[in-house]
């Protein structure tokens, strides 16, 4: 990482980039984000970031927005795909099927970022940083608008309702944004369904993270066989691609 934003992070941080950048032998890079946020996004100034077998770019929405909290947050992430080797859930690329792979890349990036912050969030505090307000005051924000009346494919919205529920009911401590959101799923006719789902992926979540990718993927009703679990190895570059278990 460069030392001009290296030299804005506390020890604890600059230990946890030294750490990544030493075992994969590749430096993480700070870049600004060109593409425009999501008129929908919650939070439209955080950074992303690209993680390949060969890159991790933190993209920030500008210089001047590197605060060292969203960017622990990154290297969290960045840290369980190259040193860790989590397996991420990607798109299978195959013309036969049926949704696009652009649609599909969308959902599991959906999918993984929902799973990836039931154990990534819990770790910032482990830096110094409390976690929840974050989500607090992002979980409200997306269900203050409900029922979300531009959204009318029951699809979209039962995978609105079940991993928004997901982060609600492990990274939200506010019991008013609880309740409400418990509320929203009631009246959408999935609250009962919503908390069987959130057990079980915590649960698969404990034993394997590709068990709870293809649970997510059936409580969605989508063919795992449209998806693949892909595990990265940053220090030669490659990539091994999994089937997702059927059970």
């Amino acid at each position: 990482m460069d030392t001009i934003f290296k030299a804005q992070l506390p020890l604890e941080i600059v230990t946890l980039v030294d750490s990544i950048e030493s075992f994969a032998k590749r430096e993480i890079s700070i870049e600004v984000n060109t593409r425009p946020p999501s008129p929908t996004s919650p939070n439209p100034d955080s950074p992303v970031t690209r993680i390949t077998p060969t890159e991790a770019t933190i993209l920030l929405r500008s210089r001047d927005l590197f605060r060292q909290h969203d960017v622990l947050h990154e290297l969290l992430h960045i840290e369980r795909m190259w040193v860790e080797q989590i397996p991420q859930l990607m798109a299978r690329d195959d013309p036969r099927i049926l949704v696009s792979h652009g649609a599909r890349s969308k959902i599991a990036g959906d999918i993984e970022n929902a799973l990836e912050h039931l154990v990534i969030v819990p770790r910032e505090a482990n830096y110094g940083f409390d976690p929840f307000p974050y989500w607090n005051e992002t979980s409200r924000k997306n269900w203050s608008d409900y029922p979300w009346p531009a959204m009318t494919d029951t699809w979209r919205r039962r995978k609105a309702c079940f991993l928004g529920w997901l982060t609600v009911f492990y990274l939200v401590n506010d019991l008013e944004v609880k309740r409400h959101v418990e509320e929203c799923l009631r009246d959408e006719g999935l609250l009962d369904e919503a908390r069987r789902f959130s057990a079980r992926i915590g649960e698969k979540l404990r034993v394997s993270k590709q068990q709870a990718q293809s649970a997510v993927l059936r409580f969605l009703e989508i063919p795992t066989t449209d998806f693949m679990s892909v595990r990265v190895n940053a220090k030669d570059g490659s990539h091994e691609a999994f089937p997702l278990p059927l059970h």
